[in-house]
């Protein structure tokens, strides 16, 4: 039987970015050819983090918290202790004064930027469409597909700085270029961006926040490699949660990924 599928059915039923890379490593695995399997996020097993997360849940499995963990539903917003645990370090690592209303725990960035694409993009009530900004492109792959509304989505093509005598090139915000208006629903890039590693600097970030505080629009910035963990930034660059500039929130996203789980948080300000 093949079911008749709805709008929202047969967009989602078609390949994402993340899904087709998936789906490549998959049919190469099946293909039974000798080659390196860097996977999608993960290229290797480190014994050293493997240990670490066997001694946790060695370390849950005796503790008398294990069944109200395992065996009960917890809050809609994450593990409690996990949360006080991500409040803490961050207040007490970053000088911050977040409270635990500023922390989200989430299983993972593609459901959490679905959830944004479409409470921030899209079509309001008064059917005004919001869009969903991407400052710079290329960025990561994930962010397509996760709006229900095509539309919404605006790329920017980067402005190219290049040096030939050095030897490399970098992509920067083109802000001859970028708007950020009453038509914004709100901003999104990925810092460093994945995969290529891109940074932009801590000027580029609060000229885009200035920007979008003039209308009162939220800033997420994916920040799933950068400072302070795991900290897989190659160029020297400052976690940015601001609030100085306007009521608009800068979020910054982080995550602990092992295998072929990822557990994400949350904070904004």
């Amino acid at each position: 039987m093949k079911p008749v599928l709805t709008r929202f059915g047969n967009q989602m039923s078609h390949l994402s970015g993340v899904r087709a890379v998936m789906k490549d490593i998959v049919e190469a695995t099946r293909a039974g050819k000798d080659f390196i399997n860097l996977s999608a996020g993960n290229p290797v097993i480190l014994p050293e983090v493997e240990q670490m997360w066997r001694d946790c849940t060695a370390k849950l499995l005796s503790s008398a918290e294990y069944g109200e963990v395992v065996c009960r539903y917890g809050a809609s917003q994450g593990y409690r202790p996990l949360v006080e645990a991500v409040l803490n370090d961050f207040n007490g690592r970053f000088g911050l004064n977040l409270s635990d209303r500023n922390i989200l725990i989430t299983p993972g960035s593609q459901s959490l930027y679905f959830y944004a694409a479409n409470a921030l993009g899209g079509y309001t009530a008064d059917g005004e469409l919001k869009q969903m900004v991407l400052p710079l492109s290329p960025d990561y792959t994930g962010y397509g597909g996760i709006s229900l509304t095509p539309e919404a989505v605006k790329a920017y093509k980067s402005a190219i700085e290049i040096d030939e005598k050095g030897h490399w090139f970098k992509y920067r915000p083109d802000f001859n270029q970028l708007e950020i208006n009453e038509k914004t629903g709100f901003v999104l890039f990925s810092r460093p961006c994945n995969p290529t590693g891109n940074v932009l600097s801590d000027d580029e970030v609060r000229q885009i926040a200035a920007m979008a505080s003039t209308h009162n629009v939220p800033v997420l910035v994916d920040s799933a490699y950068a400072p302070p963990f795991p900290s897989l930034n190659f160029t020297e660059m400052t976690p940015i949660l601001v609030t100085t500039l306007s009521t608009a929130p800068v979020c910054q996203r982080q995550v602990y990924r092992e295998n072929d789980w990822e557990l994400r948080w949350e904070l904004s300000r």
